[in-house]
């Protein structure tokens, strides 16, 4: 049996290419991001690759979303033997002049 991968943030860049190695490695990828499309493209370069994956579309700065997503992989996978967790967003903006919204957000993802 397959051990089990969460990748948050896995709809591009780093997260997307550390799903695609752990599948290459026998593991079954539970892709996780906000970006349903972008997830689905991830999904089938993995699956076309001749490894194992499936999205999970969930907002991590809403912790209903959490608790929603983390149910729903456990009844499609099982408990997970990895977590990466990979999402996190950024703002270029100047310190003084950046708005609070932005800020609540980037902590809210790459903390929370």
């Amino acid at each position: 049996m397959p051990k089990i991968a969460v990748v948050t943030g896995a709809a591009q860049g780093i997260g997307a290419g550390i799903a695609e190695v752990l599948a290459a490695n026998g593991m079954t990828v539970a892709l996780v991001d906000i970006q349903r499309d972008k997830l689905g493209d991830v999904r089938n370069k993995i699956i076309e690759s001749g490894g194992d994956a499936a999205i999970h579309v969930g907002n991590l700065t809403d912790i209903n979303s959490v608790k929603a997503l983390a149910n729903e992989i456990v009844l499609d996978h099982g408990v997970p033997d990895v977590l990466v967790n990979n999402a996190g967003v950024i703002y270029f903006q100047d310190f003084l002049d950046g708005d609070s919204d932005s800020w609540v957000h980037m902590v809210n993802t790459n903390i929370l």
